[in-house]
């Protein structure tokens, strides 16, 4: 077995193909320092919690490849993506919040922004710089609330811990009469999910509360055109090269991604040039390999 997985990876490092996402999700790991350990009273948030592992988890849940990045690896790579998640980037300088603004306003781009994107400057909280970031109508609210709100479908879009609600400040909420409202806070029915065109040819959507939920991300992915490579349920990885999949229960998937591919753990798939299926009778993993023509 040993000898079988050195193998294995001496194959992945050996044949890495170059990597290719339509899909980057940024999360800033310094936000946690400013407004999550020790316990800070602004923007909080419980920011590794909600904001980082949860909403990862469900993204990783979807059914889409991503590239997860740092903000700071974000900001150097200078590359384009069709869709951009930013789960916190909140405390932003000057230069990083005009960078992002010429960067995420282009014809074509698709930016999904959470919570407060870019309250914080140099001078402290300020709306209007999250205006400038994103081209919505944000505003904020200094009470503690709770994370809780009501898509249009009647379903429920909510921050939990231990089966109760999270309470949070500040709210932001959106009040932007051009935006298109895809969920309101159930408390006051301020909107809590929104979707706008910008003037520029980009689309933006604005979430105030983490999104923990696959399907949902599935509905956003799908807005801005994209295709998933599987179902949602079945926790999901890949780049150009390998896909990582782990299920805790029995079921068959079908997976969109270009093979044929060979399982590196060594079980039977059903792999296709356009197609693979696996199936599983239990709790299973498959490191799948394409290889390099």
């Amino acid at each position: 077995a040993i000898h079988s997985s050195l193998d294995a990876w001496q194959k992945l490092f050996a044949g890495r193909a170059e990597e290719n996402y339509d899909i980057a999700v940024v999360f800033n790991p310094e936000e946690l320092l400013l407004h999550g350990f020790p316990e800070a009273s602004s923007l909080r948030a419980s920011t590794s919690m909600h904001w980082g592992d949860k909403a990862l988890h469900a993204l990783l849940k979807s059914g889409y490849a991503f590239r997860p990045l740092s903000l700071q690896d974000f900001l150097a790579e200078k590359k384009t993506y069709k869709v951009t998640i930013f789960l916190n980037a909140w405390t932003l300088n000057q230069e990083i919040r005009e960078e992002l603004q010429v960067r995420q306003r282009q014809q074509g781009i698709f930016t999904i922004w959470c919570h407060a994107p870019g309250l914080v400057t140099e001078e402290g909280f300020n709306p209007t710089a999250m205006k400038m970031l994103t081209g919505l109508e944000l505003a904020v609210d200094d009470s503690t609330l709770p994370f809780q709100a009501q898509l249009n479908d009647g379903t429920e879009l909510a921050c939990r811990y231990r089966g109760k609600v999270v309470t949070e400040a500040p709210r932001i909420y959106c009040n932007d009469r051009e935006a298109e409202v895809l969920a309101t806070y159930t408390d006051n029915q301020q909107i809590a999910l929104a979707f706008k065109r910008l003037p520029e040819g980009a689309k933006v959507i604005w979430s105030g509360l983490p999104i923990h939920r696959p399907d949902l991300w599935r509905k956003l992915f799908q807005r801005a055109g994209l295709q998933a490579q599987t179902e949602a349920g079945i926790t999901f990885y890949s780049d150009s090269s390998v896909s990582v999949l782990h299920t805790a229960k029995a079921g068959s998937w079908n997976l969109s991604i270009s093979g044929p591919l060979v399982d590196l753990f060594g079980s039977d798939i059903q792999s296709r040039a356009d197609e693979t299926t696996i199936s599983s009778k239990g709790p299973q993993t498959w490191l799948l390999w394409k290889e390099k023509k």
